[in-house]
């Protein structure tokens, strides 16, 4: 496996090119045109879409990206029935003023489900507190977690957003602290910002629900 961060441009969130025997992109962010580069130079299409919350900075540019490639797009089911019914209070678009995207989701995400890439497998995790919907990815043979606004490198995701919640947020967090202790997690990579390490999850966990 190997991966492909696309950093976000403005307000939009990081992008993740998985290239196994298929190939899935974690988040679409806002701008089309830098991830249709990307696939470009990499001479490769995408098969998935892999959606990691409902946020408008994490799915603005999936239309264009679907007319691009083509690709199966995948979200958590709560998160689906946001996107489809183009619910702007959960998707956020009006924070950034702008109009919710038309998106048909094709296969709904549950906990524990397995994403083949063939080669790879991504595990989903569901982690709601930053958004209802909101799910990691875990790919076990190379100790990747892709996070979405759950875990940063050096933070943690709001949960005042319609569809958070601190208390959810927490146990999210304590679900990839032990994923981190069991399976030896290596490399975080989130929404926004850089790419970190298993041991931000702990540092993070620490730092931020130390007193609860």
């Amino acid at each position: 496996m190997k991966v492909y961060p696309i950093p976000g441009r403005g307000y939009g969130s990081n992008s993740y090119i998985i290239s196994s025997d298929k190939t899935a992109l974690v988040d679409a962010g806002t701008d089309a045109g830098n991830i249709i580069k990307e696939t470009s130079k990499l001479n490769t299409g995408i098969d998935y879409l892999i959606l990691t919350h409902c946020h408008f900075d994490h799915v603005a540019a999936v239309p264009d990206l679907a007319e691009e490639h083509g690709p199966d797009i995948m979200a958590h089911e709560l998160a689906s029935v946001y996107l489809e019914k183009r619910d702007s209070g959960h998707i956020l678009s009006g924070l950034f003023n702008a109009e919710c995207p038309e998106i048909k989701v094709d296969v709904r995400l549950q906990h524990r489900d397995v994403i083949d890439l063939g080669e790879s497998k991504l595990e989903v995790i569901h982690t709601p507190g930053h958004s209802e919907g909101g799910i990691c990815l875990y790919e076990r043979d190379s100790g990747f977690l892709f996070t979405g606004d759950v875990v940063f490198k050096d933070g943690i995701g709001r949960s005042d957003l319609p569809g958070g919640s601190r208390d959810k947020l927490r146990s999210s967090l304590q679900t990839l602290h032990e994923l981190y202790l069991r399976e030896g997690v290596k490399r975080i990579c989130p929404g926004h910002g850089p790419l970190g390490e298993g041991r931000d999850i702990e540092k993070n966990t620490l730092m931020f629900f130390a007193g609860d």
